[in-house]
């Protein structure tokens, strides 16, 4: 199912009235809730010619689904994760539940946050399915679809914000990033601050992050930023250094 309600209309129905029960019932959590950027004010016609080449590619997909669907009479299809997806979901289901108890930055949101890690296996069982791909789940969909699952959850604090109680440690903004992206952001954060091009890969185990200071977590967080051309491997001597993208 899918809804399109005007902001106003919005905040008037879901957000100002009975808006704890709105809440803690779990009934928002139950959809993935959006508000992108208006485009008015920016649709200007300036006679270039744009192509509707992917639009038409996408068009044609949609209504080969719609005729798969009509043709399955009910039969399911079971999608399953490759290994290393499997661990791509597995680690960003813990990092996600760490967040929901005691202290934790996503405590105040436990109804939709323990729910997003379902939501990515979904979205990436979408992703695989739209983009016709074979066999199980890959490691690069499971990444989409965690993407996708991030963004939606941001959208959802933004916009359940109205709905908490009156506390100012409800209104803190909190955001999910995937690990990786918190351990480049780091390893940028501390070259940039030290003037230097790139540093050791020791010593991120030694002054990175408590929850990054495994070898065996490093290796495969190093290992996705390499394949995101985030941070590249340098050697000095005989030394393993890590060089940060200070394009990104």
């Amino acid at each position: 199912m899918s809804a399109m309600i005007q902001p106003d209309v919005y905040h008037k129905g879901f957000c100002t009235r009975k808006k704890e029960l709105v809440k803690t019932s779990g009934h928002h959590a139950r959809f993935l809730m959006c508000q992108p950027t208006s485009t008015q004010g920016t649709r200007i016609i300036t006679g270039d010619n744009y192509s509707s080449q992917y639009q038409e590619l996408f068009d044609k997909r949609i209504n080969e689904l719609i005729d798969e669907s009509l043709a399955m009479s009910g039969e399911r299809r079971c999608l399953h994760f490759s290994p290393q997806a499997a661990r791509i979901w597995t680690d960003y289901y813990n990092d996600v539940e760490s967040k929901l108890g005691g202290l934790g930055p996503l405590r105040h949101c436990r109804e939709y946050a323990a729910k997003n890690a379902e939501y990515m296996a979904r979205l990436a069982g979408l992703l695989h399915h739209l983009s016709s791909e074979e066999g199980d789940i890959s490691p690069y969909t499971a990444e989409m679809g965690r993407e996708l699952a991030i963004w939606y959850g941001n959208e959802y604090m933004r916009l359940s914000n109205p709905l908490t109680f009156d506390n100012t440690a409800q209104n803190e903004t909190m955001r999910l990033i995937p690990e990786e992206l918190e351990l480049f952001n780091w390893i940028k954060s501390y070259c940039i601050e030290k003037g230097i091009p790139c540093m050791k890969k020791n010593d991120i185990l030694q002054r990175g992050p408590n929850r990054f200071r495994k070898k065996d977590k490093i290796n495969w967080l190093l290992d996705l930023l390499y394949e995101q051309n985030r941070v590249v491997p340098v050697i000095e001597g005989k030394t393993l250094c890590v060089a940060p993208n200070f394009d990104l």
